[in-house]
């Protein structure tokens, strides 16, 4: 069962805040969804597709969209890399809302579904009224690149991530709404909308299941998917590419 009315806390500071949320995410482990959505690229009109998303807490995602009967594309992202497939012909094309700048902080998918565990670099606190509050940090030491993170102060859930570089004056924006909660005190968001300045794609939530055992080919790319993003060591690599 899931009901809308969410847990309020009393705001005291932002590591105290920092505490609560990742406490609440931590009893997240595994994430299995059904979504109806929608896909609108800029100067494209919307398709309407249905998608299977599952999640294995923190860096394990799959995410699969049919039109028609008919797959569409699927996004797998491992503790390796990021791999697409699309039933598109021109990949280029159809990498419109994965361009290189995507995949800043990929790692943690649990931010794509309300569920990312905060650090303390989010030092940065800002009020910005109607009952929100701006955490703001660098995404990493060598990178100008700000990840902002819009939290209401009350239900202490994310409202939305910003992800912004310098030079560009659009920024990526993830919006996630229509909070519930589900077993064990769970807090989910059942509408998620990714907008970046070329198109949107947005999702909203037909079936929820948490922390149930999922299948061990759950995250194998499919066969003729490619490899675009590589994570490593020294940085991700955004130019691998598997044959």
């Amino acid at each position: 069962m899931s009901n809308r009315h969410l847990p309020t806390y009393e705001w005291r500071d932002a590591e105290h805040a920092i505490q609560r949320i990742n406490n609440r995410t931590k009893k997240v482990r595994t994430v299995s969804v059904e979504y109806e959505g929608t896909i609108k690229k800029t100067e494209d009109r919307p398709i309407r597709i249905k998608a299977v998303l599952v999640v294995s807490l923190p860096n394990l995602l799959r995410l699969r969209a049919w039109k028609l009967g008919n797959a569409v594309f699927d996004l797998t992202i491992t503790e390796d890399g990021v791999w697409w497939w699309s039933a598109n012909a021109d990949v280029e094309q159809d990498q419109w809302i994965l361009r290189e700048e995507s995949f800043s902080g990929v790692e943690d998918v649990g931010r794509l579904i309300g569920c990312t565990q905060f650090d303390l670099n989010y030092t940065d606190v800002r009020d910005i009224g109607a009952g929100l509050v701006e955490f703001r940090r660098l995404s990493d030491s060598s990178s100008d690149s700000l990840e902002v993170a819009v939290v209401d102060r009350r239900t202490l859930t994310v409202r939305e991530f910003q992800f912004r570089s310098s030079g560009k004056l659009v920024p990526r924006r993830l919006i996630l709404s229509n909070y519930r909660v589900f077993e064990d005190g769970v807090v989910f968001p059942t509408f998620v909308k990714a907008i970046g300045p070329e198109g949107w794609i947005a999702f909203r939530v037909h079936a929820v299941h948490l922390n149930e055992p999922l299948a061990h080919t759950a995250f194998q790319p499919p066969r003729r998917a490619a490899r675009i993003y590589t994570f490593s060591r020294s940085g991700p690599d955004v130019n691998a590419h598997d044959d």
